[in-house]
């Protein structure tokens, strides 16, 4: 039986990949795909059929130049729309653990943090933008994580060779759906399990890069026979270049090939061959929709491009009446004795037998401006992009109210939902590939420049030991109304009156940012410290109480270390919780009312006088109701029977007037 075409040998396998390419480049050109994404490319740029710009100005054409050519320009006009639509919300990104242990929910912290990282210093999100815009106008883009051993600071030098050797990071990449190769054939899951990626490369790097081949790479030609794809398509300039195309195989691990497999082929070589070396697979794609029994990609942008050739013809159709006719003509009848002379200058006082009459050339048809102006409604309704969201809303509705505009702009975001969750879930799909890429080959320690408290960046060295826990990263695209600044502003106000910002910075930084960080980030230390201690708790460790703890909180977390019955079969971490919850209420007693007042505790029960007295020197109460309590008798009468601190609770029962003695209190 014949081999697995993924898992011949080295040697053989740029065969293979050539094969692959070609039949996959073939397929495009016979079902009009390639076709359908060069139109769609053309239209997005202005392009005619030569690849040159044609919407910058006027073109002339016809047989004396006659016509003239005008190119709106319409479709591109509202992918960009659906694409800012799409690409503004922020994502928010919060890494997991398989296990709630302090170790475990430190490193998600720290994960979340070098995601933030990469997002801002290796400008993740224009990268994540530019994969959406190929989704939106060629209906599918492709984003690549990878690893770049060329790449970070470098640590230690070669002993033999000398080189420095660099401590490596990872490399994102967006690429076009014609520069992705895979399966032409439908998967049954739509997720094929080996993608082969065009690159271009500068020659004299790749040589660097593979030392034992460079004389032969330097040699090679731009891209080996066999490949043809230059001859299919190709959006750059020919000519001499450094550049020359090299292919990457990334095969998922399967059945046919239980390991995997990562190959880099320049012409007839393979360069680089290896097991894939990452536990998730690094390609992502994002699209629209899927077009049913196929494994492409769907964009509305396909259905523009007819209706905006239309467009074109009718607005070319009009711009040359005007253009060729703008010069007035006169028309008088025969023998009416005018002279071009007389009709001359400016203003002339004329005799004639007969008026002269200027013809109206220019004139247009009604139904031609009003069938431009029902394609634009039309182009705007398939997009799903409407007047309001262009921010042009029409004539019906410039006197429409913010709220009847706010449901209008709201319909253009309901209707590209499709597209903002395949961003959401690519995005999802980076970060958790990134968080696995660093696990793997981070060996090397790693400067990352972390956003702190009030937004403020500090270097933390991190290696793969240190995200070693998180099992897997998802992504909150945020709440829309932080994006607003009437938006954040609610917020801000909201949470100063719920007592939860408590200082002018953290006031400021949520209206300027939106981020809730600077407010939480206290609770979020406290509570990272309660698991630390249980979990040294669990191990038969001590732990130790101080007065600034949040007492309470302490004391109801570390109870749940009892709530395990295999817990209480074991004595000694029994006594040494009960010890430690011990702990913190002594601490807490002895705390002074200043202390409480400042860190926002309660009163301890039972060290502040009776229940119902007020708070020493003006400490906080704890919680009780406020005004006086009812007036408490020496004794007990009827509730002699009760627990001391219940007796005193409890209202005096009323006396019997013929016998003198108190009623019983009520029996539960």
């Amino acid at each position: 039986m014949e081999a697995y075409w993924a898992s011949v040998l080295t040697e053989e396998l740029p065969d293979k990949v050539a094969e692959k390419t070609d039949a996959y480049y073939k397929n495009l050109q016979t079902d009009g795909r390639l076709d359908l994404w060069r139109n769609c490319y053309r239209h997005y740029y202005g392009l005619d059929s030569n690849w040159r710009h044609v919407s910058a100005k006027p073109q002339r054409d016809g047989e004396i130049g006659e016509l003239v050519k005008v190119k709106a320009c319409h479709a591109a006009n509202l992918a960009q729309h659906l694409i800012n639509l799409t690409a503004q919300s922020k994502p928010s990104f919060e890494a997991r653990a398989l296990n709630t242990d302090y170790k475990s929910q430190a490193q998600c912290i720290l994960g979340q943090q070098i995601l933030e990282f990469y997002m801002r210093e290796r400008k993740l999100s224009q990268l994540f933008r530019l994969g959406d815009e190929y989704a939106v106008v060629m209906s599918e883009g492709y984003v690549i994580t990878d690893w770049d051993q060329d790449r970070g600071e470098s640590y230690m030098v070669h002993p033999e060779t000398q080189k420095e050797i660099k401590a490596g990071d990872v490399d994102v990449r967006v690429f076009l759906p014609t520069d992705v190769v895979r399966e032409y054939h439908q998967d049954e899951d739509n997720k094929p399990d080996w993608y082969i990626v065009r690159r271009r490369q500068n020659r004299h790097k790749l040589a660097a890069m593979y030392p034992e081949y460079a004389e032969k790479i330097l040699r090679m030609p731009d891209s080996r026979p066999g490949f043809n794809f230059d001859d299919v398509h190709d959006f750059t300039p020919k000519g001499d270049s450094d550049r020359i195309t090299t292919w990457t195989l990334y095969h998922d691990r399967c059945p046919q090939l239980p390991r995997g497999r990562k190959s880099v082929i320049i012409d007839s070589e393979t360069v680089h061959d290896e097991e894939f070396p990452f536990k998730k697979f690094n390609v992502h794609r994002v699209c629209p929709r899927v077009q049913m029994k196929t494994p492409y990609g769907y964009s509305a942008m396909f259905d523009l491009l007819g209706l905006e050739d239309v467009m074109d013809m009718l607005l070319s159709s009009v711009v040359s009446n005007n253009n060729n006719h703008a010069i007035q003509n006169i028309w008088t009848k025969p023998g009416a004795q005018l002279t071009v002379r007389q009709l001359s200058g400016g203003m002339n006082h004329l005799e004639s037998v007969d008026k002269p009459e200027p013809i109206q050339l220019t004139m247009s048809s009604p139904e031609t401006y009003n069938l431009i102006k029902y394609l634009e409604t039309l182009v705007e309704t398939i997009s799903g992009v409407n007047s309001v969201a262009r921010g042009n809303p029409d004539g019906g509705l410039k006197g429409a109210s913010g709220s009847a505009l706010a449901l209008l702009q709201s319909m253009t975001i309901q209707f590209a939902s499709g597209l903002q969750e395949a961003h959401a879930q690519m995005v999802e799909s980076v970060g958790d590939s990134i968080i696995d890429i660093l696990q793997i080959k981070a060996e090397v320690p790693r400067i990352a420049m972390i956003a702190g408290k009030s937004n403020r960046a500090y270097a933390k060295q991190f290696s793969n030991k240190d995200i070693s826990a998180i099992s897997r990263v998802v992504v909150d695209m945020g709440n829309p109304a932080a994006r607003t600044s009437a938006g954040r502003l609610q917020i801000a106000d909201n949470l100063l009156q719920a007592g939860h910002i408590k200082r002018p910075e953290q006031y400021i930084e949520v209206l300027s940012t939106g981020r809730l960080e600077p407010i939480i980030e206290a609770e979020q230390a406290e509570l990272l410290l309660i698991k630390a201690e249980n979990d040294e708790l669990k191990d038969g460790m001590g732990a130790t109480a101080i007065p600034t703890d949040n007492h309470p909180l302490h004391v109801k977390e570390h109870n749940a270390i009892l709530a395990d019955p295999e817990t209480r079969r074991q004595p000694d971490i029994v006594q040494s919780v009960l010890s430690h919850i011990q702990e913190h209420i002594d601490t807490w007693k002895e705390m002074s009312p200043e202390l409480l007042q400042l860190l926002g505790l309660p009163v301890p029960p039972m060290s502040g006088g009776p229940p119902g007295a007020p708070p020493p020197n003006g400490a906080p109460s704890s919680g009780g109701p406020s005004g006086p309590m009812p007036e408490q008798m020496p004794d007990q009468g009827g509730n002699a029977n009760l627990p001391p601190e219940l007796a005193t609770q409890m209202p005096r029962m009323p006396t019997n007037p013929m016998t003198g003695d108190q009623a019983p209190a009520p029996q539960n």
